[in-house]
């Protein structure tokens, strides 16, 4: 059950307030599905849940870390999973880093004094709230003169949930999910560039992918992406709506009435600007400027299923390498039938991950 939420008059206020020139505007991002994409593999038994980029994030990163983008914007993380998962979220198999964030507020971070068995309920079922980053958020050392305090006129939200905005509607900025159809789309663009498919029935259980595709929920913008040619760019659409705000006074007032359609030349209406086709060639034209003028490097950088999967094997390997030995020696009765359990265990979970290197390299892991 989704609880009610109201909106302070301050807040309101707040959208209607003009500063008194232009400063640094803040990023607010969640991770989950924006930035990366959880892909699942099965091997046997042996399963696996890594952190995909999204097309076109290292270029999304070049833009936030490039000299002319942070001399006004900073971004930052807030997201529904624990700073551990976050962490791994930026480090594994991204091309980010956590000191490209100016800061990482988690359930801890968001609901300063509650338990922790209640965080992971409070995650879904509350928004998140921006005072909390605008009353806690420090600037960097180096920004000279420090910027003012933070508000609704400097603040954008980036999130695939309108619920997580519930609290400050006007300064969310509603982004498209990159979801397993779109993962899927991009991959096939990718093996018909390299001329391979790479889907044995032995890596990746092709039944409940499948499964999975068809329970997914096909959004216009799902639609309008596999009618286009090249992979899935929202990235570079949200770099073209960033570069415009660099100019706009109040971020919230613009986002509340309907600057991101006006801006493209339509009308302002109930569907999001990204599953309005028109609308959102006009944000992506103009990131794909933003690219050039910079001279960013404009790779996709989609990770093929395969050079993740050695990636993967080549890690659980030495991790059950790594690992002493279960003893054999029981110190009380029934100890020793624990211990052999475990050791066949460890060693299935070695024999699979060979196996699984074996069938993906050529018999060549060992190089």
């Amino acid at each position: 059950m989704k609880l009610p939420v109201f909106v302070s008059y301050e807040y309101l206020d707040a959208c209607d307030e003009v500063p008194p020139e232009l400063t640094q505007k803040l990023l607010v991002l969640e991770l989950h599905r924006i930035l990366v994409f959880p892909e699942r593999f099965v091997f046997g038994t042996f399963q696996t849940s890594p952190y995909l980029p999204r097309p076109y994030l290292s270029v999304f990163r070049e833009y936030l870390l490039h000299p002319a983008t942070r001399a006004w914007l900073h971004a930052v993380i807030c997201t529904a999973e624990g700073r551990t998962v976050a962490e791994r979220m930026v480090s594994e198999g991204t091309p980010l880093h956590i000191d490209d964030f100016h800061g990482i507020y988690t359930p801890v971070e968001m609901n300063p004094g509650k338990h922790l068995a209640h965080l992971r309920l409070s995650t879904t079922l509350t928004p998140k709230n921006l005072d909390v980053i605008w009353n806690t958020y420090k600037p960097a050392p180096s920004d000279v003169p420090p910027p003012p305090r933070h508000s609704p006129a400097t603040t954008i939200l980036l999130d695939r949930r309108e619920r997580s905005g519930a609290q400050q509607p006007h300064s969310l900025l509603l982004f498209p999910e990159y979801e397993k159809p779109l993962r899927r789309h991009d991959l096939d663009r990718l093996h018909a560039a390299i001329g391979t498919q790479f889907s044995p029935k032995e890596l990746v259980n092709k039944e409940n992918r499948d499964r999975e595709i068809a329970r997914a929920h096909y959004t216009g913008y799902t639609r309008s992406v596999k009618k286009r040619e090249g992979y899935e760019d929202g990235l570079i659409a949200l770099i073209g709506v960033l570069q415009h705000l660099k100019a706009v006074p109040n971020v919230a007032a613009w986002l509340r009435d309907g600057g991101l359609m006006e801006a493209a030349g339509a009308k302002p209406d109930a569907a999001a600007w990204f599953d309005r086709p028109a609308v959102f060639d006009v944000w992506r034209k103009r990131g794909y400027a933003v690219v050039a003028e910079l001279g960013l490097a404009l790779e996709p950088g989609i990770v093929n299923d395969k050079e993740h999967m050695v990636k993967i094997a080549r890690d659980a390997l030495d991790l059950l390498e790594s690992k002493p030995p279960p003893s054999l020696q029981p110190k009380k009765r029934g100890d020793k039938a624990v211990s052999r359990n475990k050791a066949r265990k460890r060693q299935k979970e070695r024999d699979q991950a060979i196996d699984m290197l074996r069938t993906l390299t050529g018999n060549t892991f060992l190089n």
